[in-house]
């Protein structure tokens, strides 16, 4: 299988593309991260999840899906073993977030990120793991009542067509307005739907200006959050 656990004093000695994973010797002991437990929060045919330390923000396991993004670097990273957004604009939401679900106790909590360099929006759903499986995570494991599931949500497959045409007949837009609407919540950059519609990028930016207008919405987030909320699905049922 292929997962890791990403020890905290591990470095990127091998470039900046490459996390630096380790599997054989992880910097806690064995019994602090049991894989075979945390693989039932973050199993292989979801999309990209992990599960968080949320005090010293080491990523205790990832599934295939989490393993590709972070070698990528993008939209999350490993850096001097901590978690990280790759871009910010200064400010710490991923901190701030991890530390409040444990700190208040709160199940579930979402951060939406406009990632303006690379023209796309995406979500993180943040899980305190409830129930039977708080309770075996704190009687088996190091820290486990500080453990936190990340999810990594772009709306890719997860959108209901019906649902989706309804909303354009709601606000007026056009097919190719439509179009471009669905490929921002499936978390593809405004030059990445230019390219795959075969269209140039102005063309692709005034129709998502046409959008925020017509939504009414005051940013591409916004737009995001709109077909997130009203057109979602589980990936996993058919329409």
């Amino acid at each position: 299988m292929q997962h890791a656990t990403i020890g905290r004093d591990a470095r990127h000695e091998a470039g900046p593309a490459t996390p630096a994973f380790v599997a054989a010797q992880p910097a806690l002991p064995p019994a602090a991260f049991d894989s075979e437990v945390l693989a039932l929060l973050c199993p292989d045919w979801h999309d990209a999840m992990m599960v968080v330390d949320a005090v010293t923000r080491e990523v205790a396991y990832a599934n295939i899906r989490a393993l590709e993004m972070l070698k990528r670097r993008h939209p999350l990273m490993v850096n001097r073993g901590c978690l990280e957004l790759s871009e910010t604009d200064g400010t710490d939401p991923l901190g701030a977030s991890l530390r409040q679900i444990v700190e208040t106790d709160v199940p579930r909590s979402s951060i939406i990120v406009d990632d303006e360099p690379h023209g796309m929006t995406y979500g993180l759903r943040l899980c305190l793991p409830q129930g039977f499986l708080r309770d075996v995570l704190r009687r088996n494991l190091a820290h486990g009542g500080r453990l936190v599931v990340l999810e990594v949500v772009t709306g890719k497959m997860a959108l209901s067509l019906s649902d989706l045409n309804a909303l354009g007949s709601a606000f007026g837009l056009t097919s190719a307005e439509l179009s471009v609407l669905s490929l921002l919540a499936q978390g593809r950059s405004l030059h990445e739907i230019a390219e795959l519609r075969g269209v140039e990028f102005e063309t692709v930016r005034n129709q998502n200006k046409k959008l925020l207008a017509k939504t009414r919405s005051r940013r591409q987030s916004d737009l995001v959050k709109l077909v997130v909320a009203l057109c979602a699905r589980d990936g996993f049922v058919p329409e």
